[in-house]
């Protein structure tokens, strides 16, 4: 049926392709008869190659196994390959007249003793001569009942029965896992020529029509449509001129409709097997468990010898059973066994801890699931707690690779809590993917607890992690595997043979035996016992034939293949699998087998393809050379679909030398770029030379499609992994920048939110290792300040676009392109959006290098050890995260401490690291096995508590209110103590040898370190703002600072000084770096390395910070420190040609709060004396002042009036309202003209709105809300809020007023008539809005949040729209144009525009994730006027008369 095939090949199969595609599966068609000639002209292994095809096709597949063609041909029936001896012989004697006949099945069929049942060999390939022969005599034998009905069939059957019986017949559910089509020709003529019915009716050799074929035919269409009825598709047809013509409008029609019952029926039952795919929570886990067990007993099943290391390990188990201990590590050179020492000992070890014991097993890389270590993880800790019978990890957990570490390890404690045995084994660390930094072995628990056992195996020549777990566990705990001895090899054989039902001759034996004496390597042995199977009695052996050496024996198995396959096909097969990435899928490689050129051209060397329109790689070849690997070859996981690799480094070695030469890796490289590039795909022909033909097709290589999506939501996920990889290292340059980089922003989307931000850091850092280029730079690190933040993937654009803003004219070739795609994407979206107007995020190449994420809370102690490249902080939740440098991984999480951690210092060079916390306890901890190695708990509760600690001393010393203790480093024992009768006493650390402490009334004393004895003494300045340098001679030298200094960081060279200030960052840092050393929240301690490059800073945002010095733009040194810091207001404006300006403007004391009349360009500045400074912008650099009230109170906040021509002002005790006037040209304030006394049990008052008609909307501390009317002295309350209200904000036209408060509800209310519209609130966030703007139209309200989210909300609905991420929060939003300008508190100025369809769809996919994080209580029912209050005050009439004056006490002065 070979039109049927092509016609499939051509329509159905592309189709169904991209259905599986849609639905994240892959479609794989393995037709062994295409592209064949005659199936007898390869070898004798057809059949059996078709059977074990149908096999895996029936495991491996979720929906349909087999598709059953059948037409009018029974087809070929091919000699027996193999004959049992006692049935051979039965066979010969049948035979006993025809003595020719028996001298010719003996010239063909040689006996083989190696079989544990003698069998014939059919050694050749030879005339069909040999089957009239045996069918013969076999039906001789049958009727006279020596022979049964089976035997007899198997000399009869043709391929394509044996091919259904198995995959059709022979199943009891079938219908929904096969698809049948017959095709009948009734009018089929068979007296007609041979040449114009072969393909239709079977012929003799005679020429003549074989009946018996057909007769079995019959009979087997009888047993298919008994069977199939209820889902057999019947056609029938007419033949034209002998053939099924396309051409002919019958045939076509027929053509046409076979197709599209095949492609309707297919997709139906697709359909139905993915919907009744099992339960994926636990059949997956079930299905990891299983295989490891039955590859386990495989591996130990000719397990022999090695009692000697077993008992070893067993004793050592059994030793540490009930006391905390390190894990086991087995090692040895590749290939000597370990797999298979610990499979046996997974085997002893449940019998030897018990019948309760729990015993998990993972051979790392052998399977999908165990080749990354989140899976491994994964399914570990859900196997133990399945079997423990513990709580199951939640969802957040397993998708978190730092959280699932942490469960990992506390399941281990829980374990060992219940007292229940627990083994776990890990074999073959260095199989594991590098992904999460697996190799750096920071997930492996380096303390285990009592009862749990854990055992991990690895190569010897695997330095990195052998080096890491040197330095992590004892030597007592190493075993190393050694190699075999002789009789132990012995052994080895006699099982290995036994279990193969197979023997060997004593010369075949003699040879096994001189490898081992060579080489006792099991490895060798085994490649040498795979040869030796298939040896039969009769075949001359060397030990040539199978190399004394790891190396000899691949590359003599490899020589083998070449001599069978063709070196062409063997070496691209292989050397596709070794330059591959993650490995390639069988599918994948027929595909790319039949892209490559000369691999086609020896294919075809010898005869033309039978269809000269599509060419490809006959299946059956790459089948044949599958099977003859098998063995070598590993079955992973890599992007959601199985991948091939090799099990060992010797055959990836051996394949890279032999067949990946510079030039043959360039184009293996480029031929995977093409395939994923999908450049040969949908029709498109590729030239094919045929150097023996001298003839060159055009032809369809039938590759699939490589679109980016397959469907909405399903991305390509190969391509996005492979392509990148291939493009760098084929040195296609201009593709990858036009494909992957510049071309499209949507391959950046796409792979960043379907394989994380690190797949694309990854693959932008592999470009820069091998191509410098600054633009990729610049993109790859703006993905990295994305990286630790990046959780919501629809600020993507936003994210690029804000932080290439400043960059896109400077690099118009990737950078303009990604930049104005961003903005083409922005213009096209059919959702609400939000467009920035220009670059508001830290932009790559600037001063922040990466952020470090990993504590819950707040980040309160910090230190860096540069020797080891690691990062010590401790956090107020009482943990202590220690972070590598080179890779930014999590080394450690030391948790212990049950208060905040005070100060964290790393010692020893980097081995140890000492934490004091709030809890009264100093930790020791190892930072080598992140083992707790001591504590003190001699220490009070005061957060004041330090420590101090000089490398290469071994004492660390503690100061406490009047006390200072010191303790040797190694032994924890006190070595002294200094009190300071009754003065408190600051320990300020060492000066060469000495201890110098200072007491709080300015005395300076150098003691001894090592007695205590006092030294030297000087008496200092006791002012806090004072920063004194002292030298060891008793010189001072004094700078003033603004404000107290909460710590001080000196460099390790002692050439840069960092002093900060918790309460003001921006004032306490802007003097070292600027305003690039600004958080959002206040910073709590920093960290400067040696080599003075970056300055690490971490904060009560939870988040540390790294940020190169070298943009510094005043250093502050140590030896020249004679600067002053001053309290300052610092304006930043923004041109239009994105250039910026700034002004600092100095201020007398400590800003409180701010506001701004937009129109008159005014600055109203409050500070904390009362004082209020005017700022014109439009006349600077004059200044105005309202002088405070005589008690100086502090200015709590003020408000402007729309139309800016009143202002009012809350004191601590009042609230005044003062005129905004303009006199020549110059503007002025004058006032007060009302004023509202407030009792001394008021609450504070935290923000106001002035209103027209002399109204004021005020909000409290304690969320009081309350409108007052100065006319008619009155007060309506409009409720009360839970928390402080945070912002009043009041829409243009006066009509609605937005009330929000601390705990993130928001309630918009309308002023005419006053009545509450409804509250709205975001149930994700517990941090409240701190600002918010209605839109100049009216019809939204922008909110910043503490979240650090920028938040648009629809007037009329409530509805929630879109929620912004802005990394701090925004404390100012004011309406411009057709959106906003927000000011965060990194002083970041953000303006975008809201851009709104009119129909918003909030059941798309983006907003319904929105509205689950939002809820809106709305009114049912005008509610009746809240309940009004009128007082008319002594202070409030005395203030009347007073309005007029110009003298008053707060008239406006101009300074």
């Amino acid at each position: 049926m070979s039109s049927e095939r092509d016609a499939l090949l051509e329509k159905a199969y592309p189709e169904l392709q991209a259905f599986c595609q849609s639905l994240g599966l892959v479609f794989e068609v393995v037709d062994l008869k295409w592209g064949v000639c005659h199936v007898v002209a390869v070898d004798h292994m057809t059949t059996e190659l078709c059977l074990e095809e149908i096999q895996s096709c029936k495991r491996v597949s979720v929906g349909p196994s087999i598709t059953v063609l059948l037409g009018n041909c029974y087809g070929h029936r091919p000699i027996p390959r193999l004959i049992p001896e006692n049935e051979f012989e039965l066979l010969l004697a049948k035979l006993a007249q025809n003595e020719e006949g028996i001298r010719f099945l003996s010239q063909w069929f040689w006996k083989d003793d190696n079989s544990a049942l003698p069998t014939y060999v059919l050694w050749q390939l030879t005339e069909a001569r040999i089957l009239g022969l045996l069918r013969t005599a076999a039906l001789q034998a049958s009727e006279e009942g020596e022979l049964s009905t089976e035997q007899k069939q198997k000399y009869f059957k043709s391929v394509s029965e044996w091919e259904i019986g198995q995959g059709l017949l022979g199943i009891q559910t079938n219908n929904q896992h096969a698809v049948v089509f017959v095709r009948e020709l009734p009018r089929l003529k068979k007296n007609k020529s041979q040449g114009a019915l072969s393909k239709f009716v079977d012929f003799t050799a005679d020429g003549l029509v074989d009946t018996e074929a057909q007769d079995l035919l019959s009979a087997l269409k009888a047993r298919i449509y008994a069977t199939c009825s209820g889902f057999l598709n019947l056609h029938c047809l007419e033949l034209r001129k002998g053939r099924i013509d396309p051409g002919c409008k019958e045939h076509a029609s027929y053509l046409q409709s076979f197709c599209e019952q095949f492609v309707s029926q297919m997709k139906a039952k697709i359909k139905w097997a993915t919907a009744q795919t099992p339960d994926q929570e636990w059949c997956w886990l079930l299905k990891e468990i299983s295989h490891h067990l039955v590859l386990s007993s495989t591996k130990c099943a000719v397990f022999c010898g090695r009692e000697h290391l077993l008992g070893r390990i067993c004793l050592h188990m059994w030793e540490s059973a009930s006391d905390s201990h390190s894990p086991l590590v087995v090692y040895g050179p590749s290939g000597i066994g370990k797999t298979a020492l610990l499979c046996k000992l997974a085997q002893e070890m449940r019998g030897v801890l018990g019948p309760k014991a729990v015993v998990v097993l993972r051979l790392l890389g052998s399977s999908p699931l165990s080749s990354d270590i989140s899976s491994v993880l994964r399914s570990i800790s859900l196997q133990i707690c399945g079997a423990c019978s513990l709580p199951l990890p939640n969802s957040l957990t397993t998708n978190n690779y730092e959280a699932l570490k942490r469960f990992f390890h506390l399941t281990l404690t829980r374990v060992s809590q219940k007292r229940q045995p627990l083994l776990i084994i890990l074999d073959g660390l260095d199989c594991l993917s590098k992904t999460c930094h697996a190799h750096r072995l920071y997930w492996l628990p380096k303390e285990i607890p009592p009862n749990v056992h854990l055992v991990v195996s690895t190569q010897e020549n695997s330095q990195h992690i052998l080096n890491n777990l040197e330095g992590l566990i004892e030597p007592k705990n190493f075993f190393e595997v050694e190699q075999l001895t002789f009789d132990q090899g012995k052994d080895v054989i006699h099982a290995y043979m036994s279990k193969m039902k197979r023997c060997l001759t004593p010369e075949q034996h003699n040879v096994i035996l001189s490898i081992i004496q060579i080489s006792g390597n099991p490895l060798l042995l085994m490649l040498a016992l795979n040869t030796a199977r298939h040896w039969a009695s009769y075949t001359p052996v060397s030990e040539e034939q199978l190399g004394t050496t790891l190396q000899q024996a691949v590359y003599i198995l490899l020589q083998g293949l070449e001599e069978k396959h063709g070196k062409l096909l063997v070496g691209s097969a292989l050397g596709y699998i070794v330059s591959s990435r993650d490995g390639a899928s069988e599918a994948e490689l027929r595909d790319l087998l039949s892209l490559d050129d000369e691999v086609l051209a020896e294919v075809y060397q010898y005869k033309l393809p039978i269809n000269h329109t599509a060419v490809r790689l006959p299946p059956l070849l790459w089948t044949r050379l599958r099977h003859d690997i098998d063995e070598y070859l590993l079955e992973k996981e890599a992007d959601g679909i199985k991948v091939l690799g090799f099990y060992n480094r010797h055959f990836t070695e051996m394949v890279q030398e032999m067949y990946l030469s510079s030039e043959q890796r360039t184009k293996r490289h480029q031929v995977f770029s093409e395939y994923f590039l999908g450049r040969w795909s949908q029709g498109r022909v590729k030239h094919l030379q045929l150097p023996s033909f001298q003839t060159k097709l055009n032809a369809d290589r039938k590759v699939i499609s490589q679109p980016l999506w397959f469907a909405e939501g399903v991305a390509n996920k190969r391509k996005l992994r492979e392509l990148p990889y291939h493009l760098i290292h084929g040195g296609s340059w201009q593709e990858l920048r036009q494909e992957v980089i510049g071309k499209t922003v949507s391959w950046l989307w796409c792979q960043t939110t379907t394989c994380g931000v690190a797949s694309v850091i990854e693959d932008l850092s592999l470009c820069l290792e091998v191509h410098d280029c600054p633009e990729i730079e610049l993109v790859r690190d703006m993905f990295l300040l994305m990286k630790p933040t990046f959780d919501n993937p629809s600020v993507f654009y936003t994210e690029i676009f804000a932080r290439l803003y400043s960059l896109a004219e400077m690099y118009p070739y990737v950078i303009g392109r990604l930049y104005s795609q961003c903005r083409d994407w922005f213009d096209s979206s059919p959702n609400p959006i939000l467009v920035p107007s220009c670059g508001f995020f830290q932009s790559p190449g600037g001063p922040l290098k990466t952020v470090l994420t990993g504590s819950q809370k707040g980040i309160t102690g910090m230190d860096i050890c540069q020797e080891k490249r690691l990062l010590a902080a401790g956090s107020t939740d009482g943990s202590v995260i220690v972070w590598h440098l080179d890779d930014l991984g999590v080394a450690h999480t030391l948790t212990g401490h049950t208060g905040a951690v005070l100060q964290v210092k790393i010692v020893s060079r980097g081995a140890r690291c000492l934490s004091l916390a709030c809890d009264g306890t100093l930790r020791l901890w190892s930072l080598l096995s992140g083992r707790q190695l001591r504590i003190l708990d001699e220490f009070s509760t005061d957060a004041q508590l330090q420590i101090h600690v000089v490398e290469g001393m071994p004492l660390f010393c503690s100061s406490c209110g009047t006390k200072i203790k010191a303790w040797h480093l190694e032994t924890a024992e006190p070595l002294f103590q200094l009190e300071g009768a009754g003065e408190e006493l600051i320990m300020l650390g060492f000066l060469d040898e000495e201890l110098a402490v200072l007491s709080n009334r300015g005395r300076l004393t150098l003691y001894d370190s090592s007695t205590g004895v006092e030294k030297t003494q000087a008496c200092l300045t006791t002012d806090l703002q004072n920063l004194i340098l002292v030298s060891s001679q008793g010189s001072q030298d004094v700078a003033r600072l603004s404000s107290p200094v909460s710590f001080l960081i000196l460099s390790g060279d002692e050439k840069l000084l960092c002093a900060g200030n918790t309460q003001d960052v921006l004032n306490s840092m802007q003097r070292f770096l600027a305003q690039a050393f600004q958080h959002e929240d206040a910073v709590w301690t920093a960290a400067i390395p040696d080599h003075r490059r970056v300055l690490i800073t971490g904060s009560e945002d939870h988040v540390i910070r790294v940020r190169g010095i070298r943009f510094i733009i005043i250093h502050w040194k140590v030896k020249d420190h004679k600067h002053e810091l001053q309290y300052r207001i610092c304006f930043s404006f923004r041109c239009i040609n994105a250039k910026e300006e700034s002004e600092t403007i100095a201020v007398s004391s400590e800003v409180s709060c701010m506001e701004l009349a937009q129109k008159k360009k005014l600055l109203f500045c409050g500070v904390k004396t009362g004082t209020i400074l005017i700022y014109p912008l439009a006349n600077s650099p004059e200044t105005l002042c309202i002088p405070p009230p005589e008690t100086l109170p502090t200015v709590c906040c003020m408000a402007v009036s729309q139309a800016e021509d009143r202002m009012a002002v809350a004191y601590q005790e009042s609230i005044c309202v003062f005129e905004i006037t303009e006199r020549d040209g110059f503007p002025g304030v004058e006032g007060p003209f009302q004023t509202l006394p407030l009792s001394l049990l008021h609450s504070p008052i935290s923000c106001m709105a002035l209103l027209s008609e002399c109204r004021l909307l005020k909000g409290s501390n304690c969320g009081e809300v309350t409108l007052y009317d100065f006319k008619n002295t009155c007060v309506t309350s409009l409720g009360r809020h839970q928390t402080k209200i945070t912002c009043i904000t009041v829409s243009r036209t006066e009509s609605l007023a937005l009330i929000g408060s601390q705990d993130s509800v928001q309630r918009l209310w309308s002023l005419s008539p006053l009545r509450l519209h409804y509250t709205m609130e975001h149930q994700v966030s517990i941090q409240g809005v701190l600002c918010s703007a209605f839109s100049e139209n009216g019809q939204y309200i922008f909110t910043g949040s503490q979240d650090r989210t920028i938040k648009v909300w629809d007037v009329i609905s409530g509805n929630l729209l879109v929620i912004q991420y802005v990394y701090a929060p925004v404390t100012r939003i004011l309406p411009y144009k057709e959106g906003f300008v927000a000011v965060s508190q990194l002083g970041h100025v953000i303006k975008e525009k809201f851009q709104c369809p009119r129909q918003v769809n909030l059941q798309c996919s983006r907003l319904q994730h929105i509205q689950r994080q939002y809820k809106i209580t709305r009114r049912e029912r005008d509610p009746e006027t809240p309940p009004s209050t009128t007082a008319k005050t002594t202070e409030q009439k005395s203030a009347q008369p007073q309005l007029a004056k110009t003298t008053s006490l707060h008239t406006c002065c101009v300074l």
